[in-house]
Formats: structure tokens, C-alpha cells, sequence
């Protein structure tokens, strides 16, 4: 974000990385909160690492 020197552009990529973090927590609670089995859980916290197109996502 160091190149970008328009005060807007700045603004809404800080409203963009908001926005993703805001998703990140709601997924964390929804797997956190459904899935009680340990061991499905780690699996899908670490579904960007062992599922390719969650890895594509996650770039």
C-alpha cells in the first residue's frame, strides 16, 4: 500500500483490509462454533494450506 499516493485509493484499500479481516474472525467463529471435532477442525483452519483452490483464494 507504500505505492499508492492518492488519499482515496488509500482509504479504500484500508476499508478493503477492514472488510477481509471482518472475514476472517466470521469464519474463525463459524468453525469455531459448528465443527466440534478437533481433529475436522484443524483440517479446515488449515484448508489454505492442503486445498488448492482455498490456496488460490487465500493469495
Amino acid at each position: 500500500m507504500c505505492e499508492v499516493q492518492l488519499p482515496e485509493a488509500r482509504a479504500f484499500y484500508g476499508f478493503q483490509i477492514a472488510i477481509q479481516n471482518i472475514h476472517l474472525k466470521m469464519y474463525s467463529l463459524l468453525l469455531e462454533t459448528y465443527i466440534k471435532d478437533s481433529a475436522a477442525k484443524s483440517r479446515l483452519f488449515r484448508a489454505f494450506e492442503t486445498v488448492p483452490c482455498v490456496a488460490r483464494k487465500a493469495e
